[in-house]
């Protein structure tokens, strides 16, 4: 007789920012309460935990409780906190080996993007520090007609070139200066978008429809 297959029990890890407490001049990671009411809202019944910023004991950590989802969480521009970089480093790798489904928000999608080997470029501060704006969906094979009006926090950006092209789908960009915000890397699923979904006073659809996509989906 064939035993069933179980069914996969989902768990998300989350990265957090690595800073320095100026009063008790004490190094905290820390993680936006923000993303506790996106979660609750989007993923009720999926367990997580945030991952400390703890570089090469991460791969314990992440087998220890047994975490098989991922979100790379906004925060420092890559390449300032370097605790925070090999931690995310290690966690990049083994999802791209294990096939981990992985969002990469804000700060995330700029370090995979980096990761690949792409660099960065500096945004305007008018068109994307602080504000909103538009962008619009993309596939390989045609513009989608789909246009959705994000938020925007960041003053580095990701340009469309060839070489990026190469390493992963460029899914959207911004209508405003046609920098890339959301992509998904070739042969994984694994995703990175600019925007902040925990950032909303209420969590919109469309973002909660995509993670619920993204972590449901097999790898």
């Amino acid at each position: 007789m064939i035993e069933p297959q179980k069914k996969e029990k989902l768990r998300i890890g989350i990265t957090e920012r690595s800073i320095v407490d100026g009063i008790h001049n004490e190094k905290r990671d820390t993680l936006a309460q923000d993303w506790h009411s996106f979660l609750q809202n989007a993923l009720p019944d999926i367990p997580w935990v945030p991952i400390p910023n703890i570089e090469k004991n991460v791969i314990d950590f992440i087998n220890e409780f047994d975490i098989n989802r991922f979100i790379f969480s906004g925060g420092e521009t890559p390449g300032t906190s370097p605790k925070r970089d090999t931690t995310e480093r290690y966690l990049l790798e083994l999802a791209i080996r294990r096939k981990i489904p992985t969002i990469c928000v804000c700060r995330g999608m700029q370090f995979l993007v980096n990761h690949i080997g792409e660099e960065l470029i500096s945004c305007e501060k008018e068109l994307h520090a602080g504000v909103t704006h538009e962008i619009r969906w993309f596939n390989e094979e045609k513009l989608v007609d789909s246009r959705q009006t994000v938020n925007s926090f960041h003053e580095v950006g990701i340009k469309n070139t060839k070489s990026l092209q190469q390493s992963v789908e460029v899914c959207a960009f911004a209508s405003v200066d046609k920098t890339v915000e959301a992509i998904k890397l070739r042969d994984a699923n694994i995703h990175g978008i600019m925007w902040h979904p925990e950032r909303e006073a209420k969590p919109k659809v469309s973002d909660i429809e995509f993670f619920r996509e993204v972590f449901r989906a097999k790898a």
